[in-house]
């Protein structure tokens, strides 16, 4: 009796399997076209160097007092020997991006070898401006820089205010990046003038000022040191998101394919074969082979991204090992839900007026995210991840943002919590679904889903 039992759920999860992921719409949307995202990630590099032009031209100076071309000269000269600058490589190094075979620190390098090529030609105060950026729209000026002379004078601690501004005047066909580029060179060049005309050392007094780097490592409880990163605060999102993908997508088949076989009297014929338990069953299993196809295929992707840019470290196998197991908390509660919703209307019309449970499942993850990657062993990520429905999506949350391991103990006990709202979701489900499931007619409501609860 047991293995008939059996054979039949295997059936009907195999069918509801077979209609769902070995369709040309699923494989194309969940499995081909992240394969494909996975191969164009590795031409991130070639298409970020081939876009990413160094800035080449003459500009046009307007400058009275002929201090800025030797300070311009000088801090090109400075920037083409420098390569990638200070402040890029200390944001890569924030964001944790390593020098991977994909890390974008081997874009910008190359960028940056080339350096900016960029001479000034300088003209009196009584240049004709106008007709200079008629010549830099045909091209032959990279811009036209015009400079009052007061801000090329040498400036006393008891100024205040930034003076006359600095005109600089670009063609439309410069990108945005070069044109940002030069304008921090006018910058950088002013400044470097002002230190000339004061007699000061300039490259001396850049070199006193330069930060030095720092590297933050956090301390553990048992002494494991790790790296800090701004990435940490990106890291749960995306484990919370990639659950959220894998369960909502699988429930949301659930549902619409129970109301279908229901509106369509296919349940009818089905149930002549098998028990409500068992089609209750077969569906829930079949498609949560769906849903792990859906984890590893984004899931795959994700690690491979990271592993791309050299930023593998911040997964481990034991964080997947607890992962998947909330994984499957997560995908049992959302089937139940969902399995019980279907089988108590008629259409999807109907459904939205019981999705209110699985709406609140969908919304708090979401509030949530800030607060636990902000502090995921603080109260309020404790007490989130030990709470279903939530649970699993707080608990992975935690996984993905501690900076130390998450005591065992909570991992057990809201591992313990959440195998037993499982087991009450599907119990509750079953009853749901075995009145629901060849009830026509109007839908019932929360307070009616509750007496079947009780009285099935």
């Amino acid at each position: 009796m047991a293995d008939r039992t059996f054979a039949r759920v295997g059936s009907v999860a195999w069918r509801e399997f077979r209609h769902t992921a070995l369709t040309k719409s699923f494989l194309i949307g969940a499995v081909i076209i992240p394969i494909v995202m996975i191969g164009l990630m590795t031409l991130v590099p070639a298409l970020m160097v081939s876009q990413l032009k160094p800035l080449e031209g003459e500009l046009a100076v307007v400058d009275g007092t002929g201090r800025f071309a030797p300070a311009f000269k000088s801090l090109i000269g400075d920037k083409s020997a420098a390569g990638l600058p200070d402040e890029a490589l200390e944001k890569l190094e924030d964001l944790g991006v390593g020098a991977g075979p994909l890390g974008a620190e081997a874009a910008l390098t190359a960028v940056a070898a080339a350096g900016p090529k960029v001479s000034t030609t300088t003209f009196g105060a009584d240049a004709d401006v106008d007709a200079l950026k008629l010549e830099a729209r045909d091209g032959k000026w990279i811009g036209v820089l015009t400079i009052p002379p007061s801000q090329l004078q040498p400036r006393t601690g008891d100024e205040t205010g930034r003076g006359e501004q600095l005109d600089l005047f670009v063609p439309t066909d410069l990108s945005p990046r070069n044109g940002g580029e030069l304008r921090d060179l006018v910058r950088s060049a002013v400044v470097r003038a002002r230190f000339q005309a004061d007699g000061e050392n300039y490259d001396r007094i850049e070199a006193m000022m330069s930060r030095p780097p720092v590297e933050v490592v956090r301390l553990g409880q048992e002494g494991v040191e790790s790296e800090d990163s701004e990435l940490r605060m990106i890291v749960p999102f995306g484990f919370m998101m990639l659950l959220w993908i894998a369960t909502f997508t699988a429930g949301n088949y659930l549902l619409t394919s129970t109301i279908e076989e229901k509106s369509n009297k296919v349940m009818e014929v089905v149930l002549s074969a098998v028990g409500p338990l068992e089609l209750l069953w077969g569906k829930i299993l079949g498609l949560a082979l769906v849903s792990v196809v859906i984890l590893f295929t984004y899931g795959g992707l994700a690690i491979a991204g990271l592993a791309a840019f050299a930023m593998a470290d911040l997964i481990s196998i034991e964080l997947l090992l607890w992962c998947g197991l909330f994984f499957l908390i997560a995908y049992f509660t959302i089937a139940a839900l969902m399995a019980a919703v279907g089988s108590a209307v008629n259409d999807l019309r109907e459904a939205q007026s019981l999705m209110g449970p699985v709406m609140l499942v969908l919304i708090v993850p979401m509030l949530l995210w800030m607060p636990i990657g902000e502090n995921p062993n603080g109260m309020l990520a404790t007490v989130a991840s030990l709470v279903p429905p939530v649970l699993p999506f707080a608990m992975v949350m935690r996984l993905g943002a501690a900076t130390e391991p998450i005591p065992v103990w909570q991992l057990l006990l809201g591992a313990g919590i959440g195998i037993g709202s499982v087991i009450t979701f599907v119990w509750a489900a079953s009853r749901i679904f075995r009145v629901g499931v060849l009830m026509q007619g109007k839908a019932p409501t929360p307070l009616e889903l509750l007496r079947w609860i009780r009285q099935a």
